[in-house]
């Protein structure tokens, strides 16, 4: 949890100088020295000790304050409108019902969409008939989701009917009554997505990327300057405009982020899930923009690690630099904690520039950076 606590670094790159971020850790000024030396706009960062903290007095004097949090909930509106102030964002319920998993699989199939298949389970005789019907569609992977979760937590990946037993055990033994999603594993040929902003009666599109998913559906990183045929790009726009602007019908309105896939078949999967919230994209898409001016190619990774020894940023900057190799990167977040005795260090990074090869030898080199 303190280096989760630690990615609201990233809130940096989506404020302007005479904004205030409210960190609840205090970050390394080594690192914060590092951005402003690459050219970005520190604005005022104030320690609280956690969400329960705002400072709400101070919000409601001086100039008009409007509070951006990273997801809008029903705590926060109630607090912001005891003070009276304005939160950017859609209303809770909203944000709530787009994060469900099932919500947004229901929605997609009222639109039309193509859809992953599967169905809803409600006992283990369900269970049992939908996992043999996706093994006679040809599927060897299935996956086991509950309505909300990110980054492959909320899921479960079923291999192979031995894993499938083990699970429906597992289930029986706790519950007869509940609410599962049982889908096929599709592979995945491009990962996407997509960041709607919706706001003032339109729908915008900020920006088509392509995510890096590893083998249990946990998020790695993203291209920012993905190639696609001219062909798809227009079906898969077509389509997260059609989803914005039923959202936005519905009352809907800020940020959007939609995951989608194209599969090994090319059929496009427009919504596998909606994050009705900010997410790492939508924090980066200002510092990402300003590398496109100069730069064909954009990519991000995270790397983790720990060590005996306790490295600051300065270190292990220099270490990364090394092993860089003269290829260009950004670190745009950095993560450190002690625990049992040792230093956990989580770094996220950003390399850039106009020679594809160049730009993912880099990449590799960061990746296999050791902090021992």
């Amino acid at each position: 949890m303190e280096m989760i606590i630690q990615q609201e670094q990233q809130m940096i790159f989506l404020s302007r100088p005479d904004d205030t971020l409210m960190f609840r850790h205090n970050p390394d000024e080594c690192f914060i020295s590092y951005l402003q030396g690459h050219g970005i706009e520190i604005p005022v960062i104030r320690r609280i000790s956690d969400t329960n903290s705002l400072p709400w007095s101070d919000m409601r004097h001086g100039r008009k304050t409007l509070l951006v949090p990273y997801i809008v909930n029903e705590a926060i509106c109630a607090e912001a409108y005891h003070n009276a102030v304005s939160v950017y964002g859609s209303d809770p319920f909203l944000v709530k019902r787009f994060n469900d998993k099932f919500q947004t699989r229901r929605l997609a199939a009222e639109i039309g969409f193509n859809l992953t298949k599967g169905d809803f389970c409600t006992n283990e005789r369900e269970l049992i008939q939908t996992y043999r019907m996706l093994r006679e569609q040809g599927f060897e992977k299935t996956v086991l989701k509950v309505p909300f979760g990110s980054s492959g937590k909320g899921m479960r990946i079923i291999k192979d009917e031995t894993s499938f037993t083990q699970m429906l055990q597992f289930i029986g033994r706790r519950r007869k009554d509940f609410e599962l999603l049982l889908e096929g594993w599709h592979p995945i040929k491009r990962s996407m997505n997509c960041q709607l902003l919706i706001e003032a009666g339109r729908v915008t599109i900020l920006g088509i990327t392509e995510q890096k998913i590893d083998e249990y559906g946990i998020y790695l990183g993203s291209d920012f300057t993905p190639s696609y045929e001219k062909a798809v790009l227009n079906s898969y726009s077509d389509s997260m405009m059609k989803l914005g602007n039923r959202l936005m019908e519905m009352g809907y309105s800020g940020i959007a982020g939609v995951d989608s896939i194209i599969d090994d078949k090319d059929e496009l999967i427009p919504v596998i899930e909606i994050n009705a919230r900010f997410t790492q994209v939508t924090y980066l898409l200002p510092l990402v923009w300003r590398l496109r001016q100069q730069h064909r190619y954009v990519l991000s990774r995270f790397i983790r690690g720990e060590s005996a020894v306790s490295y600051g940023f300065d270190e292990i900057c220099a270490a990364m630099t090394r092993n860089a190799s003269g290829g260009s990167f950004l670190i745009y977040n950095f993560a450190k904690a002690v625990h049992a005795g040792k230093s956990v260090y989580r770094i996220f990074f950003l390399v850039y520039g106009n020679d594809l090869e160049t730009v993912e030898r880099t990449m590799h080199r960061l990746e296999q950076f050791s902090f021992m």
